[in-house]
């Protein structure tokens, strides 16, 4: 009998280490928000160390501009419109919102209450995405990467091409910004976005020249000089 009642005992902390291994994994987690956003890619690379880091794109073609009265439809450089009146159909303006689906909740504090923020880690449901770059484009940064890195094949030219604005993503369980970063893509598709992950790394790509930007969202808020796409 104390044979069999510790056999169950290790079959139920095994079960258990299986368990937790398979839900921290960023590997398995990023099924969720890949599922109806087809553009999203995720990558992997080992370190030196020889620990697997996790890296994530949006692999969308740039946008053909079908009112450029331009006959061959290509996409166009971003100083095409920049200073100008002329706005693509796919810049939209700041503040333009999308939201995926999932409820957002509000948390409010009661007589005699606090509320406290906690750091969450691994998967976070998103509520909304948000505007806060209007003139997407491909644009100089200081990466000067080529071949692969992180997974990805990039390169170090800079062709221009302009491209969708950049959307922050919006946490629903609390309202809050999920982090500074631009994500380049159309409301369309990042309305399915709807989980991700503070184990993976967002990184930049232009889908023309490959040229991996660096993420200037933090930068261009205190300095408003043109964002790295």
């Amino acid at each position: 009998m104390k044979r069999k009642a510790k056999s169950i005992l290790a079959l139920m902390f095994g079960l258990l280490f299986l368990g937790i291994s398979f839900v921290s994994s960023p590997g398995v987690a990023s099924a969720a928000g890949q599922a109806d956003c087809p553009y999203m890619k995720i990558h992997q690379a080992l370190t030196s160390k020889g620990v697997m880091n996790y890296y994530w794109t949006i692999d969308q073609p740039a946008p053909i501009d079908y009112n450029s009265g331009d006959t061959s439809y290509v996409p166009y450089n971003w100083y095409k419109y920049y200073g100008t009146s002329l706005n693509p159909s796919y810049w939209n303006e700041f503040g333009t919102e999308v939201y995926t689906g999932i409820t957002i909740k509000t948390v409010t504090a009661g007589v005699g209450q606090h509320v406290y923020d906690k750091p969450v880690v691994g998967e976070v449901p998103i509520g909304k995405w948000v505007v806060d770059w209007k003139w997407g484009h491909c644009y100089h940064g200081y990466s000067q990467r080529t071949g692969t890195w992180g997974g990805i094949d990039v390169n170090s030219s800079v062709c221009g091409t302009a491209y969708y604005s950049g959307w922050n993503a919006y946490c629903a369980d609390c309202g809050q910004l999920y982090k500074e970063q631009f994500v380049y893509s159309d409301a369309a598709h990042l309305k399915e976005l709807k989980y991700l992950n503070t184990d993976w790394h967002y990184q930049s790509v232009c889908n023309s020249c490959r040229y991996l930007w660096d993420n200037y969202a933090s930068i261009l808020r205190r300095n408003f000089f043109f964002d790295a796409f």
